[in-house]
This record gives structure tokens, sequence and C-alpha cells, in this order.
């Protein structure tokens, strides 16, 4: 078989993970087995008559208790990761891949997935022109006789399968989301176990046992173990909040309810993986689901994915701290809500704030922002919108920190001519029906009411996640 070596990335090769397990199971089981007759020397040593004295009595305790005591916890921690090492492994069969000899890399699955959306968007052009020019033949010769138009449906449909369309994942995307979601679920429980920190309370007992013979400083020195393991923690917390900006209310709530979800995520922290963009999201939902006021705007640290079409929005001519208007709607428009057809949704807030079924904010964008293509004397048409795109707003606060707002496209912005991208008060094409004084320089534009925004911003630019 082809040797596989892989040395960055998320990835695995199930099949060395349970060769692995094997030896460790072996090897577990020997050091149970020499542990046995250790413990019967331990007793002996313990009860023996034959040493009395002050001396006599620390080195027994030590011995006999304390020795005993760590052997029994060392042994305790073998079987802990053994079984977790065996869940892992049962998991993986069941919630990712059930073939023994399964290998994920997620950048592989991820380049093979830019590949062929590139593949399917090439496919979805010629297909759509070929069906126009079909419908076309149809119009023009179609009462000489039966004239059919061609279908690509089904085989879009099996491009849809392997690489996803917009609305749903594909074949891919799914297998990715699985390993990597298993992957935190393994891992938060790997810090729920915490192997680490009980690796590291074992060694320093250890270490308090050398050059003691008095039971009091060994007692004394385990104490200040436990003390000296609470500051580590502590100071995980406060490097945590000053780097992802949580609040003293938010972090005291994390470290409450979920410690296992910060430790995951210092341990990951500026590696820009994605345990660390996952883990940052789920915790930014916890704390999303937990706000009373869910009209405050919810910006994120990290982009939704890590590809998409970036559209630069910085031009001298407009102000980019104007970033934002709302249109006060009610819904979509009724394109877009077509569009969707059942497969989102929009949710309004008791002020009226459009959001979809995952939080994203409806808005409207120019035409440029979805087709580069729109040229200055072309009408703004339903398909070049792809009303239903999810995109990310990329902004810079007064710090120079950046975040992004994620939202999906329910409007187009038609009186942004000729760039397309900022509100000018003049429309396509041509600059038709002027209304100049609605030139606010706006990029994104909320369809309903606007979240409350509280601090200024400046837009950078927006990242489109197009479906094709």
């Amino acid at each position: 078989m082809e040797e596989w070596i892989l040395t960055s990335g998320e990835w695995i090769d199930i099949e060395q993970l349970d060769k692995c397990y094997k030896y460790y199971y072996d090897s577990v089981e020997d050091y149970a087995e020499a542990a046995k007759t250790h413990h019967i020397a331990q007793d002996n040593f313990a009860a023996t008559t034959e040493w009395t004295g002050k001396d006599a009595v620390a080195a027994k305790y030590l011995v006999g208790q304390i020795e005993k005591d760590i052997l029994k916890d060392i042994l305790k921690l073998q079987n802990d990761q053994k079984e977790f090492l065996a869940d892992y492994i049962k998991g993986f069969y069941q919630k990712v891949d059930n073939h023994p000899q399964a290998k994920i890399s997620v950048d592989f699955l991820n380049e093979l997935l830019a590949e062929m959306s590139t593949i399917r968007a090439a496919y979805k052009r010629i297909a759509r022109d070929l069906e126009e020019e079909s419908y076309d033949i149809k119009r023009r010769f179609g009462h000489y006789g039966t004239v059919t138009p061609l279908d690509f449906s089904e085989t879009m449909g099996a491009f849809d399968k392997i690489c996803g369309s917009g609305y749903s994942n594909g074949i891919i995307q799914d297998t990715i989301d699985a390993f990597l979601d298993y992957d935190i679920e393994a891992a938060n429980t790997l810090d729920l176990a915490d192997f680490e920190g009980r690796i590291n309370y074992i060694d320093e007992r250890i270490g308090n046992l050398k050059g003691h013979g008095d039971v009091s400083a060994i007692a004394l020195s385990t104490s200040k173990s436990c003390i000296k393991a609470t500051k580590q923690k502590d100071k995980m917390y406060k490097i945590l909040q000053n780097e992802y900006s949580f609040t003293d209310e938010e972090m005291a709530y994390l470290k409450k309810d979920y410690p296992k979800h910060l430790t995951t995520l210092y341990n990951s922290r500026n590696t820009s993986t994605r345990l660390e963009l996952r883990t940052y999201e789920t915790i930014a939902e916890i704390l999303l689901q937990r706000t009373e006021n869910t009209d405050k705007l919810t910006l994120r640290k990290k982009p939704s994915h890590s590809y998409g079409r970036h559209v630069e929005t910085e031009n001298s001519s407009f102000a980019s701290s104007k970033w934002w208007a709302q249109e006060k709607m009610e819904t979509i428009n009724p394109f877009a809500m077509k569009a969707v057809n059942g497969k989102n949704e929009v949710n309004q807030s008791v002020n009226k704030v459009l959001t979809d079924k995952d939080g994203r904010y409806w808005v409207a964008v120019g035409p440029n922002v979805m087709n580069p293509s729109h040229t200055s004397n072309e009408q703004c048409s339903y398909a070049e919108m792809n009303y239903g795109t999810q995109i990310d707003v990329m902004l810079e606060d007064e710090c120079g920190e950046t975040r992004y707002l994620r939202c999906v496209v329910g409007e187009c912005k038609a009186h942004t001519y000729p760039d397309g991208i900022h509100q000018t008060g003049y429309a396509f094409p041509n600059g038709k029906d002027p209304h100049p004084q609605n030139a606010d320089d706006s990029v994104i534009e909320f369809c309903g009411m606007a979240p409350e925004i509280t601090e200024k911003y400046n837009i950078k630019e927006i990242i489109v996640y197009d479906e094709e």
C-alpha cells in the first residue's frame, strides 16, 4: 500500500490509529499486570515489623500510602486514555467513515472541492447557454413541429451532490464537516478528561517525593501544586479574554458552564485552523443565544469559510464609515423569496430586523457585488443577483481590529450607478431614475430595520460565497 504521510492541517489515517490503539492496549495491560506485583510489594513493605522508628513510619507511609495512590492514579489514567482512544475510533466509524482504511485530509478535500466547484461553475454556464439557445430555437421554430428544450437539471443535480449548490453542502463538504465536527467533539471530550493536567499532577507528586522524608513537607508541596494549577487556569482565561474580546460577564458565564470549550479554544488559538474557527463559532453561538437583546449587531472574529470571492469596497469617492443603511421592509423581495423557495427562511425580530435560519442578516447589495462583469448600461437582473447567496462583510473598528458581519442577499441596490457597489442615488441602466437625496455612500442595506450598531466601523471588503 502506498505510504500516506501528512505533516500539517487536520487529517487522519484511521487504520494506523487503530494499530496504535492495539499496541497501546497491550502495553497498558502489561503495565497493569506488573503493577499488581508491585502493589503486593508495597503492602508487604508497609506492614513489615522488622523496621521501626520515626524514619520507618515516614518511609512506610510514603511507600504504602502516597506511592501506592500515585500508582493507582497512573493505572486509572492509562485505562481512561485507552477507553478514550477506543471510543474515538468507534465514534469515527459511526459518525464519519465506516471504512477500516479511511484516510481524510481536510486540506486535500478543500482543494478537491475548489476544483470540482470550478468545473461545476463552467459546466453550469455552458448548460445555461445551451438551455437558453434551445428555448430560443423553440420560440422561433416550434410552430414547425415539436421542439423539446434541453434540460441539464439531472446532471447539475449530480454535481450538486458532489460539491453542493449553495443550499446544500454536497458529499465533499459533508465529509469535511462530519470529520471536523467530530474532531471538535472529541477535542472537547479530551479537554474534559484533562489527561495533560492529570499527567502533570502525577509528575509533580512524584517530584515532590524526591528528597522528602517528612510527611508534612510532602503534604504542603502537594497543596502548592493545586494552587499553581488554579493560577494557570486564571492566566489562560485572561489570555482568551484579551485575544477574543470577551466581556467580563461573558467570560464568567463561559468559565462556569463551558470550561471545556475555553480550553479547546486556548489550545488551538492563533493557529487559523478549522478547530479554532469552529470552536470560536460555537462559543459565539452560545453567547448569542444567551443575549437578551437579539437585535444587537453580531460580529465574528473570523470569516465564515476559507474560500470566497473578495469584492473591494474602498473608494476615495465614498466614505467607508457610511457603510450601511436600512430599507425597512417587512420581508425580502419576491424574486429573492422565489429563489430561496423554502430552502431558507425570513425571521423578523420584535424590532423588525430580518435574519435567516442561521442568524444571517438579510441585506441588499449592488449588482457588481454579485456580478463583477455588470456594465453601466445593463438593467439589474434577477439571475445575476443570485438571491440567497451568503456573504461576509469585512469591517474594521477604530482600533484597527477586523470583524465580519454575516449576511445573505435578499434584495438588489439598483441605485448604485455607475460602480454597482455604493449608493449614489442613480439607478441602472445609465443612471436613470435619479434620487440624489438618497446618495448615502452605503454598500450594505439591511432589508428590514438595522440592528443596534453602537460602534463606528469602516467597511473594507465583501466576501461572496458564490453558489456556482
